[in-house]
């Protein structure tokens, strides 16, 4: 039961950020709620439980975006794990600490596109600007799909 509404969880990130990014672009600002929820799930579950949903999630985000396959599911899964590593370190029930931990999460999956773009040789993107801007929408979006989390999980 808590697999499947982990998957719907994310099947409604899924959506909420395919039919969100439009509004969103007009906006300038950028929000990743795929990335969002892997955070969320590694700051609460297993390594088990984190690599599916990573995976997951990647397979989403490259399905519904024209980038490389398989680039998102890898930087989900390092991002996932990790979180998983300093999980104990943190006081995860803290807002401080969700919203933290998906502004460095973002920042570190840029960083980690920028590897595997130099890798295939892509274009590096370099706007900071943006990438802020979408870290600090990250950070607030993640509280509340915390809690989400934490009722799928517990």
């Amino acid at each position: 039961m808590r697999a499947l509404l982990g998957i719907f969880i994310l099947i409604l990130a899924a959506s909420a950020q395919s039919s969100g990014a439009l509004v969103f672009s007009r906006m300038h600002v950028g929000v990743d709620f795929l990335l969002v929820c892997c955070i969320c799930c590694a700051l609460l579950a297993g390594e088990g439980a984190v690599l599916a949903v990573a995976v997951c999630a990647g397979l989403f985000k490259d399905a519904l975006s024209s980038d490389v396959a398989g680039h998102s599911v890898a930087v989900f899964v390092a991002i996932s794990l990790m979180i998983c590593v300093i999980r104990s370190r943190l006081w995860v029930i803290h807002w401080s600490a969700q919203a933290g931990c998906a502004f460095a999460g973002t920042l570190c999956a840029w960083m980690l596109y920028n590897l595997l773009a130099k890798a295939w040789g892509q274009p590096l993107e370099w706007a900071i600007g943006a990438v802020v801007s979408r870290a600090c929408v990250n950070a607030c979006i993640a509280p509340p799909l915390f809690r989400i989390w934490l009722a799928v999980v517990r």
